[in-house]
């Protein structure tokens, strides 16, 4: 109230004293003579027209002794239509801006919460919509189920009345407690959805008659009320999948008064929701011959358990040849089945899983199976966990190769010749060390010749001739190098875009990690381009992973690439199976590198974000050697490795600049 000092709400307006009035205060008109006259409107009761009159009434100042100053300003500090005389009294320093530009900052701030308003408007809509028409669909299969059950009893005469009435009731129960459920929370979402329609069209209405006074001392209320509607937490949508049905007995009319009519089946299972429990289904290994479990469990569509006798779980086996399986499903009765089989056949089998006819959450599943020697060989399934290194003490550090006066810088790749001859790849030097078994350096390759100069050589192999095979990633080559040093050819800068790893394959193949092309690359002995092949998984981006370093074992390519995987892959560059993942247990890896294969087809792998060895056996069993640190027995980032022909293990030790020289040292070796 502008007329009184009791600071009461105002609920009228006095058009002749040109102020909001409060209840007290129209009492006093009526007992006056010289009020009793004037015009007073109720607020609730106001037109558009007296609204404007009366916001145009306020034009002037309120305070008793600034009457006929008009409201120019507009004071931040205080929240305040002011006049000039009050700007230069009580409003003196403070932040004041002119009308027209106060009322364009403010304009542009309640437009900002007007528009989320507006959003938070249309998603309750969408989300009463959504509720509205799940149980819109509740109701049609409700409908269909009740219209299957006339048509199954309407020729069962009296003796199935009962049975109609039974189920008709039922079904109506079952109708009632989802209207009961499912729109009262509509109702609730209606309501929020009011109040939000209400305030915006009442924030539209000021916004749109651009009154400045109004829209200023409205402003924190607005604001206030758009804050409180917008801080209630917007009612989620139920999209409740249903399933209501009818299951008559066909022969009932033959057995009407014996026989089960028919019952009703109301289940919340929802496909969508439901899933297998074992999360490792997906790309699985396995062997011939090995039985396979997994479990699945049906929800309904809040990811609650949900049982129903008439899920109807489905397990179809397919292999890529046509092979199918049976699959021996163990209803458990509560949500959860247990599910079993066994392929005899190698090769890739697809699983789809269904609940009611539709594909569970995941489906279809691969599960890859392989011989069951190569599975004991190769899967990390079968690793026999071992209690700890120190035990063990199978790997003995015996100190470090000599590689000359000049220090390494960032050693990458390592090989041995058939005569003991080492080469390591020098990658920030620019060069390709060459070592005897003594540690004597040979010769240094890579500066002696423009043809042969290198820029970042990674990885090293020899060839039947004793050639050094050198990939340089910045050049995007391979370089063929003479045991003198000189360059016989180069060859792949038309096809490779950032080579790592390389391997002289038993065929005496080229075969290359091209990290930039996410493939791995094969040429001839004489550098012609055959073919590539690449992972078939993929990363969040849809893409394959990176190949990093490649070995060779029973014809087959094993690849470490930088999702922490060793993949394996047939001569043909199909893919087998896949070991691994990220860890730092036995079988795990963070950012495999090198790998060699010895004589005694162990597989030797750089685990270099783990700063260690680790050792593959073809019996399954794994050792590891090496920790972090700078000292002997001490990684920083392995990189490569490779085998001695007297059974010494040498790994480029990356980060240390240094090559280090292991033994082992008890009966697995």
């Amino acid at each position: 109230c502008n007329s009184c000092e009791l600071n009461e709400i105002a609920s009228s307006y006095c058009f002749e004293c040109k102020c909001l009035v409060c209840v007290n205060c129209i009492e006093i008109h009526d007992h006056m003579k010289s009020m009793k006259s004037h015009r007073i409107i109720g607020l609730k009761e106001t037109h558009p027209d007296d609204l404007i009159e009366i916001v145009q009434g306020l034009n002037n100042c309120m305070r008793s002794t600034h009457e006929n100053e008009v409201i120019i300003y507009y004071c931040t500090d205080c929240h305040e239509c002011i006049c000039e005389k009050c700007m230069m009294g009580s409003h003196l320093n403070h932040k004041v801006s002119k009308l027209e530009e106060a009322r364009s900052n403010c304009k542009i701030e309640v437009s900002k919460g007007f528009q989320k308003l507006e959003e938070k408007t249309r998603s309750v809509l969408d989300s009463v919509q959504v509720t509205e028409n799940s149980y819109n669909n509740a109701v049609k299969k409700i409908v269909e189920a009740r219209k299957r059950v006339r048509e199954h009893v309407s020729g069962l005469v009296r003796v199935l009345r009962d049975h109609e009435r039974d189920m008709v009731s039922e079904l109506d129960r079952v109708q009632i407690d989802l209207r009961n459920s499912i729109l009262s929370e509509k109702k609730s979402q209606e309501t929020h959805l009011k109040q939000l329609l209400r305030a915006t069209e009442s924030i539209h209405d000021v916004m749109a008659r651009e009154l400045d006074i109004e829209l200023l001392d409205l402003q924190r209320d607005i604001t206030k009320r758009m804050e409180e509607l917008l801080n209630i937490p917007a009612p989620n949508p139920i999209d409740l999948r249903v399933y209501i049905d009818y299951n008559g007995n066909e022969e009932i009319i033959d057995f009407l008064k014996k026989s089960d009519f028919g019952r009703l089946d109301v289940g919340f299972t929802d496909p969508r929701c439901s899933e297998v429990k074992n999360e490792n289904l997906n790309e699985a290994l396995t062997g011939a011959g090995e039985r396979m479990f997994f479990d699945v469990l049906t929800k309904d569509s809040e990811g609650n358990p949900s049982y129903s006798e008439n899920d109807n779980i489905n397990v179809r086996i397919k292999s890529d040849q046509n092979i199918t399986l049976t699959a021996k499903i163990s209803n458990n009765k509560d949500g959860t089945y247990k599910v079993n089989y066994t392929p005899l056949k190698t090769g890739t089998y697809t699983i789809n899983v269904t609940v009611r006819g539709e594909e569970i959450r995941g489906s279809p599943f691969k599960v890859f199976v392989a011989t069951r020697a190569e599975y004991l060989q190769a899967s990390m399934l079968s690793i026999r966990l071992e209690s700890s290194f120190g035990e063990y003490q199978t790997m003995v550090p015996l100190g470090f190769l000599e590689t000359g006066q000049v220090p390494l810088r960032r050693p990458c790749g390592v090989a041995v010749s058939k005569r003991d001859v080492i080469a390591v790849a020098d990658s920030w030097n620019s060069q390709i060390r060459v070592i005897n078994s003594e540690g004597g350096i040979l010769r240094i390759l890579g500066n002696s010749s423009d043809q042969a100069m290198m820029v970042h050589p990674v990885d090293v192999a020899f060839d039947d001739k004793d050639n050094i095979l050198v990939t340089d990633s910045e050049k995007h080559r391979v370089l063929v190098l003479r045991p003198s040093g000189e360059c016989i050819k180069t060859f792949g800068s038309r096809h490779l875009k950032s080579p790592l790893g390389i391997l002289v394959d038993s065929c005496g193949n080229v075969v290359i990690c091209d990290y930039g092309a996410r493939s791995v690359k094969l040429f001839t002995s004489h550098g012609n381009y055959k073919c590539e092949f690449k992972s078939p998984e993929v990363n969040a981006h849809g893409k394959p992973p990176r190949p990093c370093y490649i070995a060779e074992r029973n014809s087959k390519y094993l690849v470490s690439y930088d999702n922490d995987t060793i993949q394996v892959f047939d001569p043909s560059g199909d893919y087998l199976y896949s070991v691994g993942g990220t860890g730092h247990g036995e079988g795990r890896f963070r950012e495999p590198r090198g790998l060699h294969v010895d004589a005694r087809d162990r597989l030797f792998v750089c685990d270099s974000g783990n700063h260690r060895v680790q050792v593959m056996a073809p019996d399954g069993s794994v050792r590891m050697f090496g920790t972090q640190g700078g000292g002997e027995g001490e990684f920083d980032r392995p990189q490569g490795v490779t085998v001695m022909e007297n059974g010494d293990i040498l790994v480029t030790d990356k980060m240390n600049n240094r090559v280090h020289t292991w033994k082992m040292a008890d009966a697995w070796s």
